[in-house]
């Protein structure tokens, strides 16, 4: 679970961060020739957003280590 935490918030910061840099230009598909990576980064940001509600959200996941892990009350 732990695992899980560590590898989407991990995978999800990087993305938020290249898509804050790139700004709106960073929302364009591939189609357009002037999209940053070539479209990739679109793809990789949805990805992540996509990767992190798979398998519980980070928040739920902390609640369970929380309970199970450390045996903290509800």
């Amino acid at each position: 679970m732990a695992n899980k935490v560590f590898s989407t918030e991990a995978f999800r910061r990087p993305a938020v961060t290249a898509m804050q840099i790139a700004g709106q230009d960073g929302q364009v598909e591939d189609k357009w020739r002037h999209a940053p990576l070539m479209g990739r980064l679109n793809r990789i940001y949805y990805f992540s957003v996509g990767m992190q509600i798979a398998g519980g959200t980070s928040e739920i996941q902390r609640n369970v280590i929380a309970n199970r892990g450390l045996g903290l009350p509800r």
